[in-house]
């Protein structure tokens, strides 16, 4: 098993090269106020206009370290393998866990380990049309369990890590 640091770091090079940075406060395509590494300033409370790219990673592991604590408590994300927990953790710091929670049958799909039909269901989903190519490497990665076609970098664990110096 993958230890939890190293799990976070991944799940965050997987944002990060989603989100891209901004310094200052911008508008994302949903209309919310956000900074940083798409830290979404409606939702959890930041006090300052700019932020730096160590602050906002501090934010963002802050959140996945949250997120993923909480979601130990669902066993279907339990019995995910480390690819798949990134995907999760990525979903649930773009849709907030909230949100995440609510795509029933996306879940239902990945606690019966048809991955395939959860990727029908997120491409069904408003989430696909915000987020295309980010939704598309996604998607690929829980259906395959890696990631080939959809992304600038070829994603395993050990090459995130690698590369994040771990």
């Amino acid at each position: 098993m993958l230890c939890l640091s190293k799990l976070i770091l991944a799940a965050s090079f997987l944002i990060v090269d989603s989100e891209g940075f901004s310094p200052s406060i911008y508008t994302d395509k949903t209309g919310h106020p956000t900074i940083g590494y798409g830290y979404n300033v409606s939702v959890y409370s930041y006090e300052s206009k700019r932020i730096t790219k160590p602050q906002a990673y501090g934010l963002l592991t802050d959140i996945l370290k949250e997120n993923h604590k909480a979601l130990l408590s669902y066993g279907w994300y339990k019995n995910l393998d480390a690819m798949r927990r990134m995907v999760i953790l990525d979903l649930s710091y773009n849709l907030g866990l909230s949100g995440l929670l609510k795509f029933k049958q996306f879940i239902k799909a990945i606690e019966n380990k048809n991955y395939a039909l959860a990727v029908e269901r997120l491409q069904k989903s408003p989430y696909f049309n915000q987020v295309r190519k980010r939704a598309s490497r996604n998607m690929e990665i829980l259906k395959l369990g890696g990631c080939e076609k959809h992304c600038k970098k070829k994603y395993t664990i050990e090459k995130v890590i690698k590369e994040g110096g771990a």
